[in-house]
Parts: structure tokens; C-alpha cells; sequence
């Protein structure tokens, strides 16, 4: 199956088809796709009672947008 990104219709719904994993720095996957998937351990920004770090979630939100993507994260 080849995607192609100039298929009619393609640009109608950008959140709508394939949703990958997150890269991780990896090369961009081939096939046309708007949004990444990703989990991120609760631990990650919870650093003790009523204290947060938020900077783990905004690093990888930053990624998926410099690549111009949107996101789905989980905790």
C-alpha cells in the first residue's frame, strides 16, 4: 500500500487516520500522519504531595510540535 499526502480529501480532517508512537528522536515514520501517541509515567511529574514538575510533559509536547504534529499522551 502506498500513502500519499496529496490524496483528495487528505487535508479534510488532520486528526483523523494512523495515530504512531511517539518517535523518540527517531526518524519521522514514512506514512502521513498529524498526530503521536504517547505514555508518560504519572512519577514523571508528580515529585512529591502537591508538588509538580511539568517540564518531562511540555519537553515532549514541544518535540511533537516542532515536528508539527499534535499529541495523545497518556499518564
Amino acid at each position: 500500500m502506498t500513502f500519499r499526502a496529496d490524496a483528495p480529501g487528505v487535508d479534510e480532517s488532520p486528526l483523523r487516520g494512523l495515530v504512531p508512537n511517539s518517535t523518540m528522536g527517531q526518524e519521522p515514520l514514512a506514512f502521513p500522519h498529524s498526530m503521536e501517541w504517547f505514555y508518560l509515567p504519572l512519577s514523571a511529574v508528580v515529585t512529591g504531595p502537591n508538588t509538580y514538575d511539568w517540564s518531562p510533559l511540555e519537553e515532549k509536547l514541544a518535540a511533537i510540535a516542532g515536528r508539527g504534529h499534535q499529541a495523545v499522551f497518556r499518564f
